[in-house]
This record gives structure tokens, sequence and C-alpha cells, in this order.
């Protein structure tokens, strides 16, 4: 009888110790890295100062100050270059897309044949070249895009 009571508490031991391994698998998955921020001037990642070349990963928010940028580089895909005094969130918030411009202004720069998507106020925009492109844009004083 106590041989078999030692097994059963070796086996909910054994249990409880695999159990956070088995748990802690799917969220290394969920923070997959979304590419390397590289800051000019004052940049904040989720309203920290970022000091130098960072990864980033989904549910980020970056800051930019005055006279400032942040470039996103995503291998394969392309370059999203958040301006001065801008702000956006990696996904967007809202959707299942690459980013959400929160205010200011960026550049979206795509390899040929890939895409990355932008939310910026009520518009989608979405950059799908056949050939590498980029496009500009910004939220204006009446705002509109």
């Amino acid at each position: 009888m106590k041989a078999l009571q030692l097994s059963l508490w070796a086996i909910i031991i054994s249990l409880m110790a695999t159990g956070p391994t088995f748990a802690a698998e799917p969220q290394a998955n969920s923070r997959q890295a979304i590419g390397q921020v590289t800051p000019t001037g004052d940049v904040t990642l989720n309203e920290m100062p970022l000091p130098g070349v960072t990864t980033l990963f989904p549910g980020s928010r970056i800051r930019t100050g005055a006279r400032s940028a942040a470039a996103v580089n995503v291998a394969g895909r392309g370059q999203f270059i958040l301006g001065e005094n801008s702000e956006a969130t990696f996904p967007s918030t809202r959707g299942g897309y690459f980013t959400q411009l929160l205010s200011g202004s960026a550049a979206v720069k795509v390899e040929a044949g890939q895409a990355l998507e932008a939310l910026a106020g009520r518009f989608l925009i979405t950059v799908r070249p056949a050939a590498p492109s980029s496009i500009e844009f910004s939220f204006q004083p009446d705002g509109s895009i």
C-alpha cells in the first residue's frame, strides 16, 4: 500500500514539475519578434527610452520626439519609418494589421511581392507592390491623412 502511495506522489510531483514547461511553450510562439527597431534621437518603446537597436515584439508602442525617428526593419518584407513627434503600435490595436499610426507621420518601404499594412485614422493603407516601393503618409492639422 505504501509503495502505491509513493508511486502516486511521484507521478503527481512529476506532473507538477513538467506542467509549467508545457504551459510556457505556446507563450514563446505568441511573443515572436516582429523585427528590429533602430532609434534616431529621442525614441521610447513602451514608455521606456530606447538607447539602441532592439527587437520589437507584438504589443509594442513606439513614440518619437522632435527631430527623432524610428525605423522598424522586417526581414524579407520591408521597413516602417516613424517620423518625428509620432506614435505607432505594433501590431495595430485594431485588427491584424502590421501597425497603427496613432499620430504624426510615417513611411513604408516594401520589398517586391511582399505586403505591409498600416492603419491611420479610418484608413487602411496596404502596400503590396510588384516592384520595391515606398509610400509616405501623415496626419494633417485638420485630421485628414
